[in-house]
């Protein structure tokens, strides 16, 4: 360890380094605060181990391997301004630009898990690092939250800068000491092939990344051990190396959260054992995790961290989330800053629909029913009820010493061909009572057709009732193929189709007309990583 009483506040380091502070310390050494006297700023100085320079050879290395980021183009590597061994200490540094703010491994435990469009901004800036100093032949080799910080930004309309720390430093360790697991700090993050001292490649870093990602969404490691504080090394290296590898979604149930829905195909092909299954680098696993995550963010961030608010379900509100790539110049949302992730706050569109409930459709139905049935009836009975008094003929009360006739008999006298009489009234049915006919002898009957008094009504037919109409039910949405989505020209359609389709090239259950749908589908979006993968897959290889 660092000897700290060499170190303490107002004493100068390699004759340029004011010690102001001591910051923190770890396994490599310890960082301090320091102003660089020769330009008046300050400075975050990493003393490191004496070991690491125990001889010439290792010494010249460290010269030349600190140095190994001024290689790397990108701005989200951290600038090293200067690097050495004191003279006087005998003790090897870096200096770099001071930063403010805080590393992943901070952000995480103040404000937990981060939402798939907070990931996909740190990745996009992460992997812009990782992917320019693969392309330059460097390998990190110790990619894990605590070497990943978020700085305040320096730019206008940005929020937080991503810089990545200690380009080169983990190789020099690992040369330098023979406690593998040591030099690479915890072993949580390693990759298979660091443990047993294989080639290192850019997919170690990839397997590292795939276990960032992981942590970053669900807030807590993908190993069990490395959620346990009183787990051992060789226990961590069980797991990490021989106990099967369960798919992420399983592994985040287990711990209470939910990850994006394509994530376990991504995964599982960062995470694989052998380093030729996993991504080539840092860039092709970038661009597949963008599209797995854009993804998410379409499907309006489905994940919400325990204790908070439920958000309406998609269907409620118009989602106003885009699938474009996310800018790393773009202002991150309030929820990063807080460090939680909040509901999008909508609200639903009100309105009426205009279809009838079935219960009321049905209630009316039977009321206009009963109500036709009593009103028929009643007209019924107030026509067919008896007469109160009998009447003549010609409107006198009947006479009794006078023949009778029923009805029956008097409607055959009744009959016009019989009288010959070209005023005969229709027959009139009188219902049970008796009608009195007046004759003008008392052996000769006349002819001449009773005519009532009041002639009953004729008797309605009952209002026909028409049950009330119930709207048409809409016409169900047309089925769309996976082909005409590919075919589409709407860039929407392109994601529905990749979301079903890309899960399967992963999982090795894509049939050859998949695949070919999947490569189209990559054309129609320029996504390089995708197209090859299905080309790879249609030559009979592993995506």
């Amino acid at each position: 360890m660092v000897d700290q009483s060499s170190l303490q506040p107002g004493s100068v380091f390699a004759g340029d380094f004011r010690i102001v502070r001591a910051m923190s310390a770890g396994g490599m050494g310890a960082v301090y605060v320091a102003e660089q006297l020769s330009t008046g700023k300050p400075r975050a100085l990493k003393v490191m181990l004496p070991a690491l320079v125990a001889d010439p050879s290792l010494r010249r290395r460290f010269e030349q391997e600190a140095r190994i980021a001024s290689l790397i183009e990108s701005e989200h590597v951290v600038e090293v301004v200067g690097a050495g061994v004191d003279a006087a200490s005998n003790l090897p540094y870096l200096a770099m630009e001071l930063l403010n703010g805080e590393d992943l491994s901070q952000l995480v435990t103040r404000g937990g898990p981060l939402a798939s469009a907070d990931v996909a901004r740190i990745f996009e800036q992460l992997c812009h690092a990782v992917g320019a100093a693969h392309r330059v032949g460097v390998v990190h080799r110790d990619l894990k939250p605590e070497n990943i910080f978020l700085a305040q930004a320096r730019r206008a309309g940005a929020v937080y800068m991503v810089k990545v720390l200690d380009f080169g430093i983990a190789k020099i360790v690992a040369e330098a000491t023979t406690r593998q697991t040591a030099a690479m700090g915890s072993p949580i993050w390693m990759a298979p092939e660091q443990a047993d001292q294989s080639p290192v490649t850019p997919a170690t870093d990839v397997w590292a990344l795939g276990l960032i990602a992981f942590y970053l969404l669900a807030g807590r490691s993908f190993w069990k051990t490395g959620n346990d504080d009183y787990a051992t090394v060789p226990q961590v290296l069980k797991e990490v190396l021989f106990e099967p590898i369960v798919p992420a979604s399983l592994r985040a149930t287990e711990l209470g959260r939910r990850l994006p829905p394509a994530f376990d195909g991504w995964f599982a092909r960062c995470v694989a054992r052998d380093p030729a299954a996993r991504f080539a680098d840092a860039t092709e696993a970038a661009a597949a995790l963008m599209s797995v995550l854009h993804g998410d963010i379409a499907l309006d961030a489905t994940y919400l961290p325990a204790g908070l608010p439920s958000a309406p379900p998609a269907s409620a509100y118009p989602s106003t989330a885009t699938t474009g790539p996310v800018g790393m110049s773009g202002t991150a949302p309030p929820a990063y800053v807080t460090g939680n992730v909040l509901p999008v706050q909508t609200v639903a569109p009100t309105g009426r629909s205009g279809k009838v409930p079935i219960g009321v459709a049905i209630a009316i139905l039977v009321g206009v029913t009963l109500f036709g049935t009593v009103a028929a009836g009643a007209l019924w009975w107030m026509t067919k009820r008896p007469s109160a008094t009998p009447v003549t003929a010609f409107g006198s009360p009947q006479d009794a010493s006078g023949p009778s006739l029923d009805a029956a008999t008097a409607n055959d006298a009744q009959s016009p061909s019989e009288t010959g009489s070209s005023d005969a009234a229709p027959p009139v049915d009188a219902g049970p009572a008796k009608v009195s006919v007046n004759v003008h002898g008392p052996s000769t009957p006349t002819h001449s057709p009773p005519t009532p008094a009041f002639p009953s009504p004729p008797t309605p037919a009952p209002p026909a009732v028409s049950p009330p109409i119930a709207p048409p039910a809409p016409p169900p949405p047309p089925q769309r193929s996976l082909t005409d989505l590919a075919n589409s020209a709407v860039s929407a359609d392109w994601w529905t189709a990749r979301r079903a389709l890309e899960p399967k090239l992963y999982a090795g259950t894509a049939t050859v007309d998949d695949v070919r749908l999947l490569l189209k589908v990559c054309k129609n979006q320029r996504d390089g990583a995708c197209q090859k993968a299905c080309k790879r897959v249609l030559a009979g290889r592993k995506p």
